[in-house]
């Protein structure tokens, strides 16, 4: 039985049915089976997806054109590097494409000459691109030879405008640094932002164009519409995205390195800025055909060396920051000095449509980055640097500029009929003939009778191109005055470099003591010196020793070393620079404060007197006039704070720190009763050393300014006998008053209070005020006039509250018990070297009597 069960099973299983399959039917199917898993794994999809082109044409069905691939620039090296990317299916995407830089020179039908791309199945590419000095370079010196070539290896016969970009790249290659070039278009054609092949090849043309060096790009067709590209450079990338049926693309491009981008502007909007073949329709209406409008901005990226400074850290690359169409090139050009843009900025947004035509445009002009002038402000700044100066001089006749380039100085030098010889020292000539071409109305002379159509052509100027500073020491700058090989001016106007500027020259312009010593010797003596002296300080700014102002500190305590005897400071909000400008006027002789301090209609009628007429009519000055002049007889409260925050606090600065003694503890006494005039000042507390006394009672003053005393005498003189009432006040003014001359003629200040008779004391007896020492007894006192210091030539502090220190409060050279007289010393009351011997001898007589 089992036997019987043993052999039913054999018999089974050799029915069992048996299944061949041929080795290529095995084949076939592990194929299908793959494509298959293949196709699974990208997602199958309705729409148009099509893989990567590399290194030919798009096998995209939407279009027969094929994609251009990156091309080397001729004269550059293929860089030696590798592309690898990974593709994500999307179905928002409806096609892309990919292209890497390929020589010229390659052999197509050589393949070991052939860059190579290979794609996996989970959509990663990577390709070797071989450098055409690959087999000269090995691994270790990859790197090296990326960061060597940089992208800017231009031909030898490029032009000086090229090897300066060179020079500058060569500095920042290896920075981790860069710029940023932002590029929007509105208004162009819906065909062209649809296309990746006419955008690619726009991306490629950009590239060749700015000397690029474009490594590969990559490309979607979006859906609906629009197109994403991406291209990477050897210098970093570009990239854009397009919005067709609005008509808008914006672009991003980024290079690594110095090389100006601001130029390539341009070049990206030609090639981009394609425009509308047809209208537009919305609704029911058909839109107008509009240009291509443009919006862009410019921004310096990454990390450089605080001591290596971009020139578009100014006020250059400032006005770039923001993104708007309101500044176009006009020029920019290299010279042998410094580097010079020209732009237009038009900002007419504020203005209604239908006006907007009317609007001129702001034409600004840049020096290595920094601002110098615009078409908004060129009169307010160059008639504040001029005119000041010239109508505080009484007649000027001969004038030296140093600097001045744009010829805007000149002309307003010109301006005066009292000028016969204008000697202008400009060092850059290239940049006098770029202003004469570029900024015809900073130079232009045609409206002033007599005069030329260009200011340097007027028969009164003479325009030399040679080192300022150079020239000044040479000429001016021996001890001997006999040795002076030049004739002196009445007028030096100084329109060079800002002292803030970050460059070599302006410190040895604002820091040459024997330049300074120069220019004093070049003037007559009662020459003017002025000069700009750029932004004016904040509120909240340190003493200018201690910042960017420095040589301007400087400077002007170097003016007061050589022999000037009156500084000024004024400033200026209108130049359009952003904030207001600073400007400083140097005097030989103090007299000349009296046409500096001259009110606002002498200053009125002066530039009526001694301005050239105009042939059209119009007013010769456009910014200046009296009122404008009065504005600048006292500086800013800024200059005031700044010169007070040095240390050691000047002494002046403290007065208004101190306790103070008011005149109500205070007595009038007799101190001689058999003297009916004999009265004296006593004080009813103890004051400390330093106190001040009356300060409050000490500014209500009575003030005769120097016109009015002129007036008094001219009566006096002119009719005595019916000018009683002015004998009597004049009597009261000897007696009582105070001369000065600070405001460069006689004035008079007396004390309205009680503190008026405070009386002198002889011997040195005197516990306020004077500290020098000197008494009317002293040897030889006479000659000592010029030994007492009454105040430093630059004291913002005391230009600004001149009439309060004229008159102001007395100080405790010590402590005074209650009961002690107070008593002042009169000599320091002398306004000059004559008045300085009649007090010398009049205290003489007082004190030998006493």
């Amino acid at each position: 039985m089992g036997k019987e069960r043993l052999n039913s099973s054999n018999g089974a299983e050799n029915k069992t049915p048996r299944i061949e399959i041929s080795f290529p039917a095995l084949l076939i199917t592990f194929a299908v089976s793959a494509f298959v898993a293949f196709r699974l794994g990208l997602g199958l999809d309705p729409t148009n997806y099509h893989p990567d082109t590399i290194s030919g044409s798009s096998t995209s069905e939407t279009s027969d054109n094929s994609f251009p691939n990156p091309l080397l620039i001729k004269g550059k090296d293929l860089p030696y590097s590798s592309y690898t990317s990974r593709h994500w299916q999307s179905e928002s995407s409806a096609s892309r494409a990919s292209l890497y830089l390929k020589s010229g020179e390659e052999d197509e039908d050589d393949e070991q000459s052939k860059n190579t791309c290979n794609e996996s199945y989970d959509g990663a590419t990577h390709c070797n691109f071989i450098g055409s000095e690959a087999d000269e370079t090995d691994g270790a010196l990859l790197d090296s030879n990326i960061a060597e070539d940089g992208g800017d290896n231009d031909d030898d016969d490029d032009d000086d405008d090229d090897e300066d970009d060179e020079e500058y790249e060569d500095e920042d290659e290896h920075l981790p640094a860069g710029q940023h070039l932002f590029i929007d278009i509105e208004h162009v054609d819906e065909e062209f932002l649809n296309s990746e092949v006419r955008l690619a090849e726009a991306m490629v043309e950009v590239a060749s164009q700015s000397k690029l060096t474009l490594l590969s790009y990559h490309c979607h067709s979006l859906i609906p519409s629009g197109v994403s590209c991406v291209g990477v450079l050897l210098e970093s990338h570009v990239s854009f995205h397009t919005w067709p049926s609005d008509g808008v693309i914006t672009i991003d491009l980024f290079t690594c390195g110095s090389g100006k981008l601001v130029p390539v502007l341009p070049i990206v909007t030609k090639l981009f800025g394609v425009p509308r073949s047809t209208a537009n329709t919305k609704g029911n209406h058909l839109e107008p055909i509009k240009q291509p409008h443009v919006l862009w901005s410019h921004k310096l990226r990454g990390f450089r060396p605080t001591g290596r400074k971009h020139f578009l850290f100014d006020d250059l690359g400032d006005s770039f920051t923001d993104l708007n169409d309101i500044k176009e090139e006009i020029i920019s050009v290299q010279t042998v000095f410094q580097h010079i843009d020209i732009y237009d900025e038009d900002d007419a947004s504020y203005l209604l449509p239908e006006l907007r035509e009317f609007y001129t445009k702001n034409r600004q002009v840049y020096l290595d980055g920094v601002q110098q002038s615009a078409t908004n402000g060129n009169e307010a700044y160059h008639e504040a640097l001029v005119h000041p100066a010239m109508f505080a001089h009484d007649h000027p006749k001969r004038v030296a500029i140093i600097g001045g380039g744009e010829c805007a100085t000149l002309r307003e030098v010109l301006k005066h009929n009292t000028v016969e010889h204008v000697k202008m020292i400009e060092i850059d000539e290239e940049m006098v003939k770029v202003s004469r071409e570029y900024l015809p109305t900073w130079n232009t002379c045609s409206d002033l009778k007599g005069s030329a159509e260009w200011c340097g052509d007027d028969k009164r100027a003479d325009v030399q191109y040679m080192d300022a500073l150079a020239w000044f020491i040479d000429n001016f700058g021996q001890a001997d005055a006999t040795e002076y090989k030049e004739e002196k001016f009445d007028i030096l106007i100084m329109d060079a470099l800002d002292p803030q500027d970050d460059v070599p020259f302006a410190e040895i312009l604002y820091m040459h003591d024997h330049f300074f010593k120069s220019m004093y010797n070049s003037l007559t003596d009662e020459g003017i010196l002025v000069l700009q002296l750029g932004v004016a300080p904040y509120l909240d700014q340190p003493p200018d020793e201690q910042t960017k102002d420095s040589r301007r500190a400087y400077l002007s305590n170097s003016l007061q070393n050589v022999g000037f005897k009156a500084i000024h400071l004024y400033e200026e909000s209108h130049c359009d620079f952003g904030d207001p400008w600073t400007y400083l006027v140097a005097m030989k002789d103090s007299n000349s404060n009296a046409l500096w301090n001259q009110n606002a209609a002498k200053v009125n009628l002066a530039i009526h007197q001694r301005t050239v007429r105009t042939n059209s009519g119009t007013p010769t000055l456009k910014y200046f006039d009296g009122d404008t002049m009065k504005s600048y007889q006292t500086p800013s409260k800024s200059f005031e704070v700044v010169h007070c925050n040095k240390d050691p606090v000047p002494e002046h600065c403290l007065i208004t720190r101190v306790d103070d003694i008011s005149i109500d503890d205070l007595e009038v006494k007799m101190t001689d009763p058999s003297d009916s005039e004999s009265y004296g000042v006593f004080t009813k507390v103890d004051i400390k050393k330093g106190s001040t006394i009356g300060k409050k009672a000490a500014f209500q003053y009575v003030h005769i300014p120097p016109l009015t005393f002129e007036r008094m005498n001219e009566i006096l003189e002119s009719a005595p006998d019916a000018a009683s009432s002015i004998s009597n006040v004049m009597h009261f003014l000897e007696g009582y008053g105070r001369q000065t001359t600070e405001q460069g003629k006689e004035a008079y200040f007396a004390d309205t209070s009680s503190l008026t008779f405070i009386a002198h004391g002889c011997a040195g007896t005197n516990n306020l005020d004077d500290q020098y020492g000197l008494v009317e007894s002293t040897e030889d006192i006479e000659q000592d006039y010029y030994v007492q210091r009454f105040r430093d030539v630059f004291d913002p502090f005391l230009d600004r509250h001149l009439m309060q220190w004229i008159n102001g409060p007395s100080i405790a050279l010590k402590d005074i018990k209650k009961g002690e007289e107070l008593l002042k010393k009169y000599l320091i009351f002398a306004k000059d070297q004559e008045s300085w011997l009649e007090g010398v001898q009049d205290l003489k007589n007082r004190c030998d009597a006493i």
